[in-house]
């Protein structure tokens, strides 16, 4: 029950009506195509977390797309929201509802045994940060993740078995790997959308003039501020 094909950037596509849901009110094409892969991997993450009143969440990868919508998700469950990521460049909305700590801060805080605990971790980007974000885990916590900063052919070689599953093993934590989600989740996201309780990450669009920079920012080629979205 992920998403309904992976040949969604076809200019044409035929599917089964189940599989397909309108565009909300308030909500523009652009956005749309940038919506449903986001808060759909975003609300599954924070329900796999099992975010909710009175736990204390860890949302790395601050700064990507769908780590907006999960620290949303989390934060809108009632859970206490702190947010990290490598990056400097922060998104408003999430300042506004939740804490932010770089990774060298929650890096040195580790170290000196001084860094927060939390029941659980969403993280993006696995290879990136459970080497130190796994460590800021209580006993017996939830480490969500889906994925990896480097899926694409370059960018940093990914950390060592031992220093993922050595500090997990240590809390007796589980592992959780997500990929989308299912279907309840698009529509738990649609509606969280449409009431107002989270808001649409900001999106920068790219044309048939753009192509070569929407490709170098959609993996990580060259940096991006806003998720890219190509408009045919």
């Amino acid at each position: 029950q992920g998403v309904s094909t992976n040949t969604a950037s076809r200019r044409y596509l035929v599917m089964k009506s189940p599989r397909a849901v309108e565009i909300p009110v308030g909500m523009d094409r652009d956005q749309a195509a940038a919506f449903t892969l986001g808060a759909q991997t975003g609300a599954s993450l924070a329900r796999r977390a099992a975010a909710g009143p009175g736990r204390r969440i860890l949302v790395t990868g601050g700064n990507s797309h769908t780590s907006r919508f999960a620290a949303q998700f989390a934060a809108l469950s009632g859970a206490s929201v702190v947010v990290t990521s490598r990056g400097e460049d922060r998104w408003g909305k999430l300042n506004e509802r939740m804490q932010w700590t770089t990774l060298n801060e929650l890096a040195e805080q580790a170290a000196s045994g001084s860094a927060p605990s939390f029941d659980a971790v969403i993280d993006p980007f696995i290879d990136t940060y459970a080497p130190t974000s796994m460590g800021c885990m209580k006993e017996y916590g939830t480490y969500v993740t889906c994925g990896f900063a480097g899926q694409a052919l370059f960018g940093d070689a990914a950390p060592r078995l031992p220093d993922v599953f050595a500090p997990a093993m240590v809390r007796n934590a589980r592992i959780e790997v997500n990929a989308i989600g299912v279907a309840e989740d698009l529509d738990h996201a649609l509606s969280a959308f449409t009431t107002g309780t989270i808001e649409m990450p900001p999106v920068q669009v790219y044309d048939d003039a753009s192509v070569t920079d929407f490709l170098d920012r959609s993996f990580g080629v060259a940096p991006a501020t806003a998720r890219p979205v190509y408009s045919y």
